[in-house]
């Protein structure tokens, strides 16, 4: 969300080329481990899947912790669990799940025109995984990046755009692509959720960046990159905020000074 975002794409490309960023199984998993530096951060995120502290140094601002991160790859059983759970607009889950499948002011989940949309999506698929690679396939395709915007948002001048106002503009950051698809899929009944993290390029650079969680029952949270139309963040995207809505984390990029070293 800044001006290095055309070489990030670049170096994404790279990576989904030589690593196909999206969720698939293996029968071993290798861990990678990253000390947190932050002013702000939510420690519940922080230390949810595929996330998971392995020791705090400081729980206050400015916060340290050290955390393992999972690959692209998943665990086979949790791959094929994912992939195996049928599309329930009508499913019931418990309040703190439920939470995220509520319109808010940015992610007007319950509007006629995103119905509409989700509706199409949903036409002829039967797995929650289906659905979520149509609403990856259709969000990535149909915006384009706002340099402007993310210049604002990075310097803490603007919040994000809303779902419908991405829809008919055609443009916005990381942040409204994932508005748009959150507004998707809590339409089509499957819990989401506004993730914001830090990106650490491969050529040592860091910027934030804003990608999604879909909840998958029996399987939890997976992370998908809303931007790119990948169904996985790679191991050195690190989560900082889970919330409904990125007003709901309660903060601006300026504001969570956060650095990322990898152990």
């Amino acid at each position: 969300m800044k001006k290095g975002f055309y070489l990030f794409v670049l170096l994404w490309i790279i990576q989904i080329v030589s690593n196909a960023v999206n969720a698939q199984e293996v029968d071993s998993i290798k861990l990678s481990y990253y000390l947190i530096k932050a002013d702000k951060l939510d420690i519940g995120a922080v230390n949810s899947f595929p996330q998971k502290i392995k020791r705090i140094i400081s729980d206050q601002s400015p916060y340290e912790i050290e955390i393992q991160n999972h690959p692209t790859n998943l665990p086979k059983d949790r791959f094929e669990l994912i992939k195996s759970r049928h599309l329930n607009p009508n499913a019931s889950y418990s309040i703190d799940i439920t939470e995220y499948l509520k319109p808010t002011k940015l992610i007007e989940c319950g509007s006629p025109e995103i119905g509409r949309i989700s509706d199409s999506l949903r036409h002829g698929i039967s797995y929650t995984f289906d659905f979520i690679k149509s609403a990856l396939k259709f969000v990535s395709s149909c915006i384009k990046y706002d340099n402007n915007l993310a210049k604002q948002i990075s310097g803490g001048n603007h919040c994000t755009q809303s779902a419908l106002e991405t829809l008919h503009l055609k443009t916005g950051t990381c942040s409204e692509y994932t508005n748009l698809f959150l507004a998707l899929v809590r339409n089509a009944g499957i819990p989401g959720r506004f993730i914001i993290g830090r990106i650490l390029m491969p050529d040592g650079n860091q910027i934030y960046h804003a990608w999604a969680e879909c909840y998958i029952d029996d399987a939890g949270w997976m992370p998908v990159e809303v931007q790119n139309g990948n169904t996985w963040i790679p191991d050195w995207g690190i989560k900082l905020f889970a919330c409904k809505d990125f007003m709901d984390c309660g903060t601006t990029l300026s504001e969570i000074k956060a650095h990322i070293e990898k152990k």
